[in-house]
């Protein structure tokens, strides 16, 4: 690269590498600099109209995003969102986040760029901020559970991940999070085995590696860490008869029909192409205003039953429907019942939660 740099962002838009910014030891750089692998050769492209280091990059659609930043290490936020064009070698001034930050995760979902975490030198985020390219207009979506600053984040089938990251209330982190951008939920996901922060993450064949980063006060690391991404089914709720509670009396024993919808990235699901065990129904109990107390975990393969239990697909109504023996609960009181993953080869999120009242 002809100029050394440190705290670059980097994108990559029609096979060619931008390295974009940075630090050169002495102060922030608005340099671009392009890559072609195919002819092993660099060149100079036209500057940012901000310099500045510790930015977050994204491609949209063959537009480079330059994302916030900061004039110095751990600095204040540089207030600058800026597109590169490649096909005509120019910048234009786009609209800022509602949240400033510098040291983002991002990822792009279906042409919306996704920035997650981040700091302003003061406070540490768990902000997500979406951006929509065609009206160049930022949302703000459901926040990660933990505030990360340089974490690491990639996207696979439609899901961004985030991992690691410096935490002002947690310290350095190993754990990591998924956003599912159809349903604005993030779910945890294993945590790596290194707590760091200020790594790169990468996407191959649907494997998520966690690369580098620091440890604080140790120097830097070398890890590469490989996060195998569990297939995430999506559950749309208890249909009938969980929009109405349910009044059983104690001696009646009966099955009460559990349906549902389950997909993966959109696509129903009408068999249990699932690698692991079938879906668990949990079900707890209350009684008089009391805690929830989880009384049993019913695991039904498909096709068979125990207790009036069974877990089939209804190819007439599109739904899965779990039949709920209630003999195993006599107790008077309210009963929550839960769709969860049967096993951690997969995940449920969001998950299906209904309730049924039993009398005297």
């Amino acid at each position: 690269m002809p100029t050394a740099r440190a705290a670059l962002g980097v994108g990559v838009v029609n096979n060619i590498l931008y390295a974009v910014g940075g630090n050169d030891g002495v102060s922030a750089l608005a340099a671009v600099e392009a890559y072609d692998p195919a002819t092993n050769t660099w060149s100079t492209k036209a500057s940012m109209p901000t310099a500045r280091q510790e930015l977050s990059v994204g491609v949209v659609n063959g537009i480079l995003y330059a994302l916030e930043g900061a004039n110095a290490p751990g600095n204040s936020t540089i207030a600058a969102v800026e597109a590169y064009d490649p096909a005509t070698d120019t910048w234009s001034t786009k609209a800022f986040p509602p949240i400033a930050s510098f040291l983002q995760g991002v990822g792009v979902v279906n042409s919306t760029l996704y920035a997650v975490g981040g700091g302003n030198g003061a406070t540490c985020f768990a902000a997500n901020q979406a951006y929509d390219a065609a009206s160049d207009t930022w949302t703000v979506k459901a926040s990660m559970s933990t505030d990360r600053v340089a974490p690491g984040a990639g996207v696979v089938n439609g899901i961004l991940f985030a991992a690691g990251g410096g935490s002002c209330t947690a310290g350095i982190l190993a754990s990591g999070e998924a956003y599912d951008p159809a349903t604005d939920t993030w779910t945890p996901i294993a945590p790596m085995p290194t707590a760091r922060f200020s790594l790169s993450a990468g996407v191959v064949n649907g494997v998520l590696y966690a690369i580098g980063g620091t440890s604080g006060a140790a120097a830097a690391l070398a890890a590469n860490e490989a996060f195998a991404l569990r297939p995430i089914i999506a559950c749309s709720g208890f249909e009938a008869p969980f929009d109405t509670s349910i009044f059983l009396k104690a001696k009646v024993q009966r099955a009460i029909p559990l349906k549902m919808q389950l997909s993966e990235a959109g696509t129903p699901i009408t068999d249990l192409n699932i690698p692991g065990a079938a879906p668990v129904v949990d079900v707890s109990f209350s009684s008089g205003g009391g805690p929830a107390v989880d009384v049993t975990d019913l695991l039904e393969p498909v096709g068979q039953s125990s207790q009036g239990n069974s877990f089939n697909f209804d190819a007439g109504t599109g739904s899965w429907v779990f039949n709920l023996g209630t003999k195993p609960y006599s107790a008077a009181g309210t009963y929550t019942v839960t769709a969860e993953a049967g096993d951690s080869s997969y995940a449920i999120s969001p998950s299906c939660s209904g309730q049924f009242v039993r009398g005297n």
